[in-house]
């Protein structure tokens, strides 16, 4: 998903990602698994994710905005931090953005 679309991550995302980490024995062969995620695209529908960290119990998340990519506004990050502490998962979020605080 490129941020600049405006488009969230879909549950067909969510589906494909699922099958990649199956298919792969990803969680069993590595212990785990981080999904590196645009947070702004994130921000738009973090729900969509999570069906998948409670298939994955050693899932986690990396929520990052990539290089060139203007700051993000503080609400956004508040909005994902809101949403993953409502489902206890927020332990498996991580972050890497540079972010606007004004």
């Amino acid at each position: 998903a490129d941020y600049r679309s405006g488009e969230a991550y879909s549950k067909q995302d969510v589906t494909l990602m699922s099958e990649i980490v199956s298919q792969y024995n990803i969680e069993s062969r590595c212990g785990g698994v981080v999904l590196a995620l645009n947070a702004r695209t994130l921000a738009l529908h973090p729900t969509v994710f999570d069906v998948f960290l409670s298939t994955y119990a050693n899932a986690q998340i990396l929520v990052w905005t990539g290089a060139g990519e203007p700051p993000i506004p503080k609400a956004l990050i508040d909005t994902i931090q809101r949403h993953f502490g409502s489902t206890d998962t927020i332990a498996r979020i991580g972050f890497d953005c540079d972010v606007d605080y004004s």
